[in-house]
């Protein structure tokens, strides 16, 4: 017998594994008695598990299954523990499975190299041990066979498995009913060849005493399968109710899909509503209430063309608040027009430069108050994403609320510019005007809710709303930092999309 017999102690190896392993699967039964080896030794056999993918205890368990992957990272485990004798040993004691030994209890009576070629062949046990590998058995005696081994391509030798084997082939004789067989192993380049001889039983002495042999192992095996069904049995209990609860898990997912489709019906469809009361609202609001405030206009101007002159001075000024009333309300179904116009557009998104949006929005403003002096500072480019009209809507009102409110300030400044925080970038207009009190800024977003009187600063409280509207369809928040007499500071916020905060 050949003993290239290697003992070690330091950290196992790894070998490569080819992807058509991957699937394969080995019995834990097949893992216990080389777990058992290795403590044997004094070693710690929680170290067989490194690099296989399993927890060591997954691999204790002789009911579970490991892929041929981690199976071949185990045995090379193992062999950093055991020498050449006692893989060859462990190799033996593989085979004392009750499972195994019912499945060859008739060779017993039978011709013991039938259940050799069995066991080898394409079908047998052995091929989750030597997945890697192509071997054909074949008989070259009465009671000698041959069992060559070659790698497939691409595929090291592996020694572990040659030791392994070589130890179960001697081993199964025994198993037979008989002394263990002689078993010669020669190394090749890519495998090895193991000549195995069998002990022979002649004559009436040989048949008697396998016939004895066999009563006596079926007696055992018989108590052995029972042990072994009872397990199964245990197993069969468990797996039935794993399916059951995974049926009854599968059911409720169901449900709660089914109830989630319906609840996403039902917001559809009240979305669709509200969406379509609401065009029918823009249409009443934009044709029906404008009329009679063009009325009102129309009538009080024409009256005061005609009969300005005789008119006393309050009765003027009574004209004059009329129609300033029907201009405040036509910015305000103009303020809500937009607002709905907001909520409803269909939203195209691009790459865009809000510094650009910002300068175009101050060089408006300052063509249209050229006696003013404001000192804006733009950074740019200000690179941002979302929908270019919508954005530009969201500047137009922070920077215009900026000029506006800093209007009685002596050196009025506007900042355009970004800051980085742990959330992403911060895009923000900073100006030194007006401000508010922090007290009142959950009225800010709301429509028509205003922090200053008409007189002090005009506008129609639509603004903010309008902004808060926009910056909820591109997935952000907004808030206000603001102090009174210090200014205030609008800021946006750039996560997924482009959230803006003030």
């Amino acid at each position: 017998m050949v003993d290239a017999s290697r003992q070690g102690s330091h950290a196992p190896t790894s070998r490569p594994v080819r992807r058509d392993l991957v699937g394969r699967e080995v019995g834990g039964r097949a893992l216990q008695p080389l777990i058992e080896a290795v403590r044997a030794t004094g070693a710690d056999a929680a170290g067989l598990a490194a690099g296989t993918g399993y927890a060591f205890a997954h691999l204790a368990n002789p009911r579970e299954r490991i892929s041929w992957a981690g199976f071949a990272r185990f045995a090379a485990n193992v062999g950093e523990h055991l020498g050449a004798a006692g893989l060859i040993a462990a190799g033996g004691r593989s085979l004392e499975s009750p499972v195994f030994r019912a499945l060859v209890l008739p060779g017993r009576l039978l011709d013991p190299i039938a259940i050799y070629l069995w066991a080898m062949g394409p079908s047998g046990p052995a091929q989750q041990l030597i997945a890697a590998i192509d071997g054909a058995i074949t008989r070259v005696g009465p009671a000698q066979l041959r069992l060559e081994l070659r790698m497939k391509p691409g595929y090291a030798p592996s020694r572990e498995n040659h030791l392994l084997l070589e130890g179960a082939l001697a081993a199964m004789a025994r198993v037979l009913g008989m002394p263990s067989a002689e078993v010669v192993r020669t190394e090749v380049a890519d495998g090895a060849i193991y000549d195995v001889r069998l002990p022979e039983r002649r004559g009436v002495l040989g048949a008697v005493r396998r016939r004895a042999t066999w009563l006596v192992a079926a007696r055992a095996n018989a108590r052995e399968l029972e042990r072994a069904n009872a397990e199964l049995n245990e197993r069969y209990l468990e797996l039935q109710r794993e399916i059951e609860a995974r049926v009854r898990a599968e059911a409720e997912l169901r449900r709660t899909n089914e109830d989630l489709e319906r609840r996403v019906a039902e917001r559809t469809a009240a979305l669709e509503a509200a969406n379509a009361e609401l065009a029918s609202f823009s249409y009443t609001v934009s044709h029906d209430l404008r009329a009679p405030l063009r009325a009102l206009d129309g009538f009080s101007r024409a009256l005061l063309d005609d009969a300005g002159e005789r008119l006393l001075a309050h009765e003027r000024g009574y004209l004059d608040r009329i129609r300033a009333g029907t201009a405040r309300m036509g910015d305000l179904i103009d303020g809500l027009l937009q607002l709905a116009r907001v909520t409803r557009a269909e939203m195209q998104c691009t790459a865009i430069d809000l510094g650009a949006l910002a300068t175009t929005v101050l060089d408006d403003l300052a063509s249209s108050e050229p006696e003013r002096r404001v000192a804006a500072t733009v950074a740019s480019p200000l690179p941002a994403f979302g929908d270019q009209r919508l954005l530009f809507l969201v500047m137009q009102n922070l920077v215009g609320n900026a000029w506006k409110f800093t209007r009685r300030t002596e050196r009025a400044e506007i900042e355009v510019g970004v800051r980085r925080d742990d959330g992403g970038d911060v895009y923000f207009v900073r100006d030194n005007g007006a401000g508010f009190d922090m007290a009142y800024a959950d009225r800010l977003f709301s429509p028509f809710q205003r922090l200053h009187a008409a007189s002090e600063f005009p506008g129609s409280g639509i603004g903010l709303a309008t902004v808060h509207r926009i910056v909820t369809r591109h997935g952000g928040r907004l808030w206000a930092d603001a102090r009174v007499g210090l200014g205030a500071t609008f800021a946006c916020h750039r996560r997924s999309a482009v959230s803006w905060a003030r």
